[in-house]
């Protein structure tokens, strides 16, 4: 059972990672797009400004999803019988990293959140 309990945990934090891992990269590149977008609109027109305003539905699609997915992470860490020693370690860096996708990481929202959360009306 020991180890059943490791190998779902560490697909879970595989899963995790690469999601992580591809909004950073994803992060960088829009950021580079922006920044060189921005550049050619200040050019053309210098009194241009950018902002952009979550709505109130989305932030509490947002909030909802951060918090059952803390759980089921909380959740799955502790229920486990392995990593002992280590499971407020990896609380942590699971929050670390859920936070920053949820509140900080526009790509992981608007390319894979959002497009979830328009599935799930669907249904």
């Amino acid at each position: 059972m020991k180890y059943a309990d490791l190998i779902a945990l560490s697909i879970l934090h595989l899963i995790l990672l690469v999601l992580f891992f591809q909004s950073i990269l994803a992060q960088i590149r829009t950021n580079y797009r922006k920044d060189r977008e921005r550049n050619r609109m200040t050019t053309d027109n210098p009194s241009a400004d950018l902002s952009i305003h979550r709505g109130e539905q989305s932030m509490n699609a947002i909030y909802v999803f951060y918090g059952a997915s803390t759980v089921i992470f909380s959740l799955a860490i502790e229920c486990s019988d392995c990593l002992v020693g280590f499971k407020s370690a990896l609380i942590l860096i699971d929050f670390s990293i859920l936070s920053y996708l949820f509140y900080f990481n526009s790509w992981f929202r608007n390319s894979f959140l959002f497009p979830v959360i328009e599935k799930m009306k669907k249904v």
